[in-house]
């Protein structure tokens, strides 16, 4: 390596022409269109080095072989050889760091290139930039052709991805806050392919940019310790982190202000901490679609109890009503990890858990439906119909108070209306449950029944009347955080 850097220094001196920017000498005249598309491809995207050193090439024929080299980055024991003889031809490479050389080869499967030799080597004492005994990468890669035009554009693509090495190492390192090692390795590849790189998003500050973005993006404090794919989940924050890699790469190339490009940067995690609130709110309304099917369920089965003889259509709705119940726990369970991911996701898990009371409510209520008598007394079985009817309108209100919220995240006057509009209705059905209730208590006081009936139809009326409190506290709580967090921001 100490003898390819200090040929490359020789041969700029000796260099008798320059070839589209390599320093050359000794070329014939087929060797100026292969050096001519190595260079085509390496002044492609050297602009995205931006103000880093490096990618100085030199070219010369060595008996019945053209040889090219280029510096890359500048550093010490990263060196690229390149030989074209006859029908081949042959990349020899170096790195310090293993998954640069990887990385580097994954870039070539657009192309068939046979890669041999990516084994450690030791560097001797003296070795500049290297300690004695320190290891350091070397791989070889050979590609095919015969025909001059197929190696020209293998040249040029060979070219145009030198840029994409510089401060790689570095790069990886600036994403490992924010996203697994793997997933950061992924987006530099993505972010190469594109012809974005990762020299912009350096240079404007690395994790540093991307910190300062989340601390003004998000409503509340961060939590420690938490990377970004945490907080929104992973195809979020990648989705987040490659749009970084773009603004920062075509913004610098274009121009623009280091404050627009950050700007832009912090609008997007803005979005993004608003699109993980959008996922919060879908997973309590589909929580809410299922409390709707177990009130359905439940005032079904009471309107149809006289006509049940045998009690088989109540212990069906009370399986369903199991089922569903179950997957509303579920869904209750995802919230509360999503919430402990997002800052200011706490009002949503505390939404869903109060929800979540009314869910398990009326799966209690459908149970005690099924020991109900077939025929119970017409003055009993009315106002706890009603009960249940109740229960319906209000988880249609919960429903539609969800979804309004939703349209909240927005900000129109009509929207914030909508909402309002929506938890009064509910409100106001829970305030009527609560008459409904007292009228059930007194057709049970004013019935000569049973103890046991009427334990059970207290019992039923009770839990409906909870669930429909569990119901309005949801949404009284979802108000709150509506009108304090989001209209107020």
């Amino acid at each position: 390596m100490d003898l390819h850097q200090g040929l490359n220094r020789l041969q700029a001196h000796l260099a008798t022409e320059a070839v589209n920017g390599a320093l050359a000498y000794g070329l014939s005249a087929a060797d100026r269109p292969l050096v001519t598309a190595f260079m085509a491809g390496v002044n492609r995207t050297a602009v995205l080095k931006f103000d880093h050193p490096g990618l100085g090439t030199t070219a010369t024929r060595v008996g019945d072989r053209l040889v090219i080299q280029n510096d890359i980055g500048t550093t010490d024991a990263h060196v690229l050889v390149v030989h074209v003889e006859h029908d081949r031809v042959t990349i020899t490479y170096t790195d310090i760091h293993l998954r640069r050389a990887r990385f580097f080869e994954s870039l070539f499967t657009d192309f068939d290139v046979t890669w041999h030799n990516l084994e450690p080597r030791t560097a001797p004492g003296g070795e500049r930039g290297l300690n004695d005994g320190d290891v350091f990468y070397l791989c070889t890669g050979v590609f095919s052709a015969v025909a001059l035009e197929d190696q020209a554009r293998f040249l040029d693509f060979l070219g145009s991805r030198l840029v994409f090495l510089i401060d790689w190492n570095k790069a990886r390192k600036a994403l490992r806050p924010f996203v697994s090692k793997a997933c950061g390795v992924e987006l530099l590849r993505q972010a190469a392919t594109a012809d974005w790189g990762h020299r912009g998003f350096l240079a404007l500050g690395g994790e540093r940019l991307i910190f300062s973005a989340m601390e003004s993006a998000s409503r509340a404090p961060l939590p420690y310790g938490h990377r970004l794919d945490e907080i929104l989940g992973g195809d979020a924050a990648a989705a987040a982190l490659l749009f970084a890699l773009k603004v920062c790469a075509e913004g610098l190339r274009i121009g623009r202000s280091e404050r627009f490009i950050r700007d832009e940067i912090r609008a997007e995690l803005a979005r993004s901490f608003e699109s993980a609130e959008h996922h919060l709110l879908g997973l309590a309304a589909r929580h809410a679609a299922l409390i709707f099917e177990l009130a359905t369920t439940m005032r079904d089965t009471l309107l149809g109890l006289v006509i049940d003889s045998d009690g088989a259509a109540a212990r069906d709705a009370a399986a369903r009503a199991a089922v569903w119940e179950s997957a509303a726990d579920r869904l209750v369970i995802e919230a509360r990890a999503a919430s402990r991911r997002l800052t200011g996701g706490e009002p949503y898990r505390v939404l869903l858990e109060s929800a979540d009371d009314a869910a398990d409510g009326l799966e209690d209520a459908a149970f005690l439906t099924t020991l109900l008598p077939a025929v119970p007394s017409p003055t009993l079985l009315e106002p706890i119909q009603v009960l249940a009817g109740l229960l319906v309108e209000g988880a249609q209100e919960y429903v539609k108070t969800l979804d309004a919220a939703a349209a909240v995240q927005n900000g129109t006057r009509e929207d914030v209306q909508d909402f309002l509009e929506a938890v009064d209705r509910l409100v106001t059905v829970e305030h009527r449950t609560d008459q409904a209730q007292r009228a059930v208590t007194s057709a049970l006081a004013a019935d000569p029944i049973d103890a046991r009936l009427m334990l059970l139809v207290a019992d039923t009326a009770r839990v409906l009347e909870e669930a429909a409190d569990a119901l309005a506290r949801s949404a009284l709580h979802l108000h709150d955080h509506i009108l304090n967090e989001v209209v107020g921001r």
